[in-house]
This record gives structure tokens, sequence and C-alpha cells, in this order.
């Protein structure tokens, strides 16, 4: 499955992006807390790049077990924020 929804070679940014998506979803986090899909569309929005759904949920899901984050259900979903550790 490939990390854009593009069918072509990633570029440069593309690459670091990837390379770095933990560090880019803790960094967007310390901002405010949004949810999954908030954070795709900032991603699409700033960087030009729209990353996979599985991709971002599974790296949510990898941060919240390591404890850097945590999900908080409200009613649209779930929203992540950085958690107090």
């Amino acid at each position: 499955m490939s990390f854009m929804k593009r069918e072509k070679e990633p570029n440069m940014q593309e690459r670091v992006f990837r390379a770095f998506l933990d560090l880019i979803i803790l960094r967007a986090l310390e901002e405010r807390p949004m949810t999954g899909y908030k954070l795709i569309r900032l991603f699409n929005k700033k960087f030009r790049i729209l990353p996979n759904s599985s991709v971002i949920y599974a790296c949510l899901e990898a941060m919240e077990k390591k404890n850097w984050i945590k999900r908080v259900p409200v009613k649209d979903g779930k929203t992540y924020s950085l958690s107090a550790r």
C-alpha cells in the first residue's frame, strides 16, 4: 500500500515527511488537540501532501501505546493531544 494517495514515486519532501511523521504529529498536537482527519487536512494544506489515513492512524496508535499522546473520545470521533508525560 502506498504511503501517499498518489501513484508516483515520492519526492524528497514526501520522504522526509514519512521519516519524521511522529515528530510532525507531535509538533502539530503541541499547538492544539486534533482528530486524525484534521491532522490529514493540516498536512495537506501545510505540506501539500495527502497521507493515507491508515498511515496516520497507525502512527497515532503507536504513539498512544508509547504514552506520547492520549486519545479522548468526542462526539464526532476521537481527538488526540499530548500526554502529560
